[in-house]
């Protein structure tokens, strides 16, 4: 018996120790998993960089992919006034970890579409190394790595930055997604000032045309042009007067209407002290006829009360005389 019970312990001992373990087991098993699998894809996102790498046939690419058409820097100006675009300045360095992190994200970034459509309004260059442009217009805040410059087509900077999510590094952009939002507000501050300048050449055309008509034409055509800006000019005036008339008007009969409102609301507040008066009139009436209905019952009352005290000592009297009449015929009847 007692070899049994110690055989019986002998196996418990292990099971229980197996059991107590075999949490922390599970854990290092799955976190050994999702090492493996966070390493796999690390893996494969480095392979897939350096064979992206490998294939570049643009020399002007440094490793940021062909897809889109990078051009030389000492190029990029000439090329941008001829085409009347915008450029996208990347500045970077072959030996920077930040560099080499974008590159990667150039390449396997999910928003790389949307950036690769952007690309093609843009002259597109990137610097390496000591291709670097050595003008302060170009390192406003310094000269830290990689730096991302928006610029219009006579190689001068758009007011285009990243400083709300870098304020010390305003030229920083880490992310594609960033970059995307910096073209899109590049390109609308690029256009907008040509569509001003392209408004203004309309206009200049149009009045130096007006003024060729106004040579070439005959007196007959000259007189016949006056007469016309005369009535144009005389329908404009009596339009003016006719709208001011109408504000005048207008203008009076607010002021009338605001007088209206005026003696209106005097006269709601006029009727409304009234009634207020009235229904204090009317309270005070209602409390004196409630003081003089209490006084009423209450000298009711009181005269009721008199009355049943009285009837309450003549019925005593009565008693009394009755006592005093049967003792006297007591007394009587004794004798």
């Amino acid at each position: 018996m007692l070899h049994l019970v110690s055989a019986s312990v002998h196996i418990c001992i292990p099971v229980a120790s197996f059991l107590f373990l075999l949490p922390t087991f599970l854990t290092l098993l799955t976190v050994y998993f999702q090492m493996k699998a966070f390493l796999g894809l690390l893996l494969l996102v480095s392979f897939a960089a350096v064979q992206s790498e490998k294939k570049e046939t643009n020399p002007h690419a440094h490793g940021f992919g062909d897809e889109v058409e990078w051009v030389q820097w000492d190029n990029a100006i000439s090329i941008a006034m001829d085409l009347n675009k915008p450029i996208l300045l990347l500045v970077h360095k072959t030996w920077c970890g930040a560099c080499k992190a974008l590159k990667t994200t150039f390449r396997v970034s999910t928003n790389r579409g949307e950036l690769i459509k952007l690309s093609d309004k843009f002259v597109m260059t990137n610097t390496e190394d000591d291709e670097e442009p050595e003008d302060e217009e170009y390192a406003p805040d310094g000269r830290y790595i990689p730096r991302i410059f928006f610029l219009d087509k006579f190689g001068k900077r758009l007011e285009v930055n990243n400083k709300k999510a870098y304020p010390n590094n305003q030229y920083y952009y880490p992310q594609i997604n960033d970059i995307v939002k910096g073209m899109k507000k590049a390109l609308e501050l690029f256009e907008a000032p040509a569509d001003k300048e392209d408004e203004k050449e309309v206009e200049e055309k149009k009045e130096e045309k007006e003024e060729e008509e106004k040579k070439a034409e005959c007196p007959h055509a000259k007189a016949a042009r006056e007469k016309k800006e005369k009535a144009k000019k005389e329908k404009k005036k009596q339009t003016e007067k006719t709208e001011k008339s109408k504000e005048d008007e207008d203008k009076k009969e607010n002021k009338k209407e605001s007088k209206k409102d005026s003696k209106d609301a005097k006269k709601t507040e006029k009727e409304t002290k009234e009634s207020k008066k009235e229904t204090k009139k009317n309270d005070k009436k209602k409390e004196t006829k409630k003081v003089d209905k209490e006084e009423k019952n209450t000298s009711q009352k009181s005269s009721e009360k008199s009355k049943s005290e009285k009837k309450d000592s003549k019925s005593k009297d009565a008693n009394k005389s009755d006592k005093k009449e049967k003792a006297k015929k007591s007394a009587k009847t004794e004798l």
